[in-house]
């Protein structure tokens, strides 16, 4: 009954009603955003001036030992962290295209599936063939064409996928959500969602709309697997105002074989005077041009001097088309 009334409130234009009381997690995730005073923030200063003074004995320490030190092992060991911390840092990255780009691309590149294990194809993504690359021994054998090529005249550049979703009430909250993303074979892709959260008081609901946009790109893919990251922006409104943060995304979707699929993704950022986690993960089954899945997506608000965090997570249903 909830998720009915969150549709109806979502699509006949809902008017916010102002919280009236904070305490609540909408309240709280609120509070952190528009930068509005709570009780731990004290607390977390102090707690960052006890922090602060550590790190500064720290520097202290470390410049003393440092004075000490070898120049030549000074500079191998700089040398040796720092290729430590690229690894780390771009890791995320490497590892997947290494992991799902070992085969050769096809010789005339990918076409987008009309929806995954559309004729036959083993995931999302089509070989396109093409003229084999040139060879050194003009005697050699053209390479036989990648297994469920299609012509370059069947090539499809672009994909849309549209979803809608429903939270069940989890602490009393509501969630009704609808996304798009726009996928291309330049690797590039766009995606937005919106979703409108109702919580239910003592006296009155409390609403805020939270969404996000990204500009993406697929750095690693294969048939069965796409690995995609991108920035963009956070969204939130509510009665107290329209806040907008930066927001960044790494996600991947992995087609097991017909007719299931799984979508793992993290997205996260500002937002105003606080900062906001999203990891979300999902597993559909693909029927015709669309899919049925479902899944969680945990969401945490929290102001970024101290205070209360918020959660508007849950588990989630909803559908989606390929067009």
């Amino acid at each position: 009954m909830s998720s009915y009334r969150a549709m109806c409130l979502a699509f006949t234009g809902l008017v916010l009603v102002p919280a009236t009381a904070h305490a609540s997690e909408l309240g709280k995730a609120s509070d952190a955003i528009h930068g509005r005073p709570s009780s731990g923030g004290s607390s977390s200063r102090s707690s960052s001036s006890s922090s602060s003074s550590s790190s500064s004995s720290s520097s202290s320490d470390g410049a003393s030992c440092a004075s000490s030190t070898d120049v030549a092992t000074d500079i191998a060991l700089t040398y040796y962290l720092g290729k430590a911390f690229v690894y780390l840092v771009f890791s995320p990255f490497i590892v997947p295209h290494d992991s799902v780009e070992y085969d050769p691309p096809p010789a005339g590149g990918w076409s987008l599936a009309a929806h995954p294990y559309a004729d036959g194809a083993a995931g999302a993504l089509v070989p396109v063939a093409g003229d084999p690359p040139p060879s050194d021994d003009p005697d050699a054998p053209a390479p036989a064409p990648r297994a469920g090529s299609i012509s370059p005249d069947e090539r499809r550049s672009v994909s849309l996928q549209v979803a809608a979703e429903v939270m069940p009430p989890v602490n009393a909250i509501d969630r009704i959500q609808i996304g798009a993303r726009l996928l291309t074979t330049s690797r590039f892709e766009f995606d937005t969602s919106y979703g409108l959260y109702l919580e239910q008081g003592d006296d009155s609901t409390t609403n805020a709309w939270l969404g996000h946009s990204h500009l993406a790109v697929r750095f690693a893919q294969n048939e069965r697997v796409q690995f995609r990251a991108g920035l963009g922006v956070r969204h939130w409104i509510d009665p107290s105002g329209s806040t907008f943060g930066f927001d960044a995304l790494y996600g991947a979707d992995i087609f097991w074989g017909r007719p299931i699929t799984t979508s793992l993704e993290i997205t996260g950022g500002t937002l105003g005077d606080a900062w906001v986690v999203e990891p979300r993960a999902t597993i559909g089954v693909v029927i015709g041009p669309g899919q049925l899945f479902a899944g969680y997506d945990a969401v945490w608000i929290g102001s970024t001097t101290g205070g209360p965090t918020a959660y508007l997570g849950g588990p989630v249903l909803g559908a989606l088309a390929y067009f």
